[in-house]
């Protein structure tokens, strides 16, 4: 199953699980437009020709994995790779790795209204 990074790679910006200009490469880096542009359509992890990748909507957890706070759509928090989601205190206690997966956790977009 395809993991579907909330950021770039490269950059580190946030990506939206819908957004049609995001690419990926055959070992799942993502990538945003600008930085796939930048590096010429070729992973610069693998050297492989980037794909878009298709998008898909975002689960939106409605509470923190670790305490069980609840946590809003709007509400800030923090997700993985594999969108584990978790309050900003725990993120914070956890120093911003996700204790699930053990991969970095990074602040969790939030879909247009659309997409709720």
């Amino acid at each position: 199953m395809l993991i579907m990074k909330a950021f770039c790679q490269t950059c580190h910006r946030s990506l939206a699980p819908t957004a049609d200009n995001v690419y990926i490469c055959g070992f799942e880096r993502t990538v945003c437009h600008d930085c796939a542009e930048a590096a010429g359509g070729v992973c610069t992890g693998c050297g492989a020709t980037l794909q878009l990748r298709p998008s898909r909507q975002m689960r939106m957890d409605k509470e923190c994995r670790k305490c069980g706070a609840a946590i809003a759509r709007d509400d800030p928090a923090e997700i993985c790779s594999y969108q584990n989601t978790y309050c900003p205190a725990c993120a914070s206690a956890a120093q911003h790795v996700c204790p699930a997966c053990h991969g970095k956790l990074q602040v969790r977009p939030v879909p247009p209204a659309e997409y709720a």
